[in-house]
This record gives C-alpha cells, sequence and structure tokens, in this order.
C-alpha cells in the first residue's frame, strides 16, 4: 500500500484573479526597494 503524504494546493477562480494585481505589486516592491529603504533611513536618522 502506498501513502500520499503532504497536501495539494490550487488556487480557486476567485483566487486566481489576483495573479495580476499581486504580480504587479511584487513588480513594484521589487522596482522602488532602494528607494524605501533610503526614505525609512532617512526618517530613523532624524530621530524622535
Amino acid at each position: 500500500m502506498q501513502y500520499h503524504w503532504g497536501v495539494d494546493y490550487e488556487l480557486t477562480d476567485l483566487g486566481r484573479t489576483l495573479i495580476l494585481p499581486l504580480g504587479a505589486l511584487r513588480t513594484w516592491a521589487e522596482t522602488y526597494a532602494g528607494d524605501v529603504l533610503a526614505a525609512r533611513e532617512r526618517f530613523d536618522a532624524v530621530g524622535d
């Protein structure tokens, strides 16, 4: 007897509608990550 260990996941049709918007968000994040980090460092340098 052979057992299947693990879980198979699959997106629903509704979940698949998020592929393009989340891909766009990922692209934005990869493009502007350096700018976001620089802005954070400038903010932190000002102090409380």
